[in-house]
């Protein structure tokens, strides 16, 4: 399809893709999600879960994006009405930066595009919003991408100040 190259710079693409693999690797290491027995999302209560055999971690869910494998179209989470407020909302933040920073892909609510698109633009709404990482999951019909922030208290960002 090609339109999302017309959407990111690349720089900033690749910018927020070792951004994410940075967070994802932390995560890894601070809560060994890569070794959980399943995860588990409940979207009324905002909540995301991986799951170890006798134990779990709870975090917020963030939905970033969606993509449907039926339609070939990327929706960012905020413009999914079937989803609730709660788990959009940096979805919503993430569009609205990118619009004051006059990046072209968050102009449009629902876009045409390859499912690899989705991970680009995941990453780059991770990386706007300060996520730790993403979360990409599969669903009937296409995918999820969740934004990872915590699980339990611990944030796993130092913000250094």
């Amino acid at each position: 399809m090609g339109l999302e190259k017309d959407l990111l710079p690349r720089k900033l693409v690749a910018e927020a893709r070792q951004y994410v693999a940075n967070g994802n690797r932390l995560a890894q290491e601070r809560w060994d999600i890569g070794r959980s027995d399943r995860w588990s999302a409940d979207l009324a209560e905002g909540t995301l879960s991986f799951h170890f055999g006798d134990r779990a971690i709870t975090g917020p869910a963030h939905v970033l994006g969606t993509y449907s494998s039926e339609t070939s179209t990327w929706l960012w989470g905020c413009a999914n009405g079937s989803l609730p407020e709660r788990v959009v909302i940096v979805s919503a933040d993430a569009v609205e930066i990118g619009r004051s920073k006059n990046i072209p892909v968050f102009a449009h609510r629902k876009l045409p595009v390859d499912e690899s698109a989705g991970d680009d633009f995941a990453a780059v709404a991770a990386m706007l919003t300060g996520m730790v990482g993403v979360y990409r999951v599969p669903t009937r019909t296409g995918y999820v991408w969740f934004g990872m922030q915590t699980f339990g208290d611990e944030p796993v960002h130092e913000t250094g100040d």
